[in-house]
């Protein structure tokens, strides 16, 4: 996977206005300071060893929408993870039930 970085605004994070949202190759999602490059949290979004982020994370309505695959040759439906940003981070929601 190629990273790719969506850019949005950030709310609950101090004096951080905008943030860039990414992944990387291990299913964890990355928020960092768009002005400082400061890590602001992380999250692992896909818990199986072969889960990965298919493409780059979609802000919209206070939530990110991140595309994930369990890039298993049996079950390889895609799915989103969905991550909360109203507060804090710490929701994680599926588009398909397990």
């Amino acid at each position: 996977m190629r990273p790719a970085i969506s850019i949005g605004p950030v709310v609950g994070q101090g004096a951080s206005k905008y943030a860039i949202y990414f992944g990387d190759a291990k299913a964890n999602v990355y928020a960092v300071d768009a002005q400082t490059g400061k890590q602001l949290w992380k999250r692992r979004v896909e818990e199986f060893f072969l889960g990965r982020i298919t493409a780059a994370p979609k802000l919209y309505n206070g939530r990110l929408y991140v595309p994930v695959t369990s890039a298993d040759a049996i079950s390889a439906a895609l799915i989103a993870s969905v991550i909360s940003l109203a507060v804090a981070p710490s929701v994680r929601f599926t588009t398909v039930p397990r």
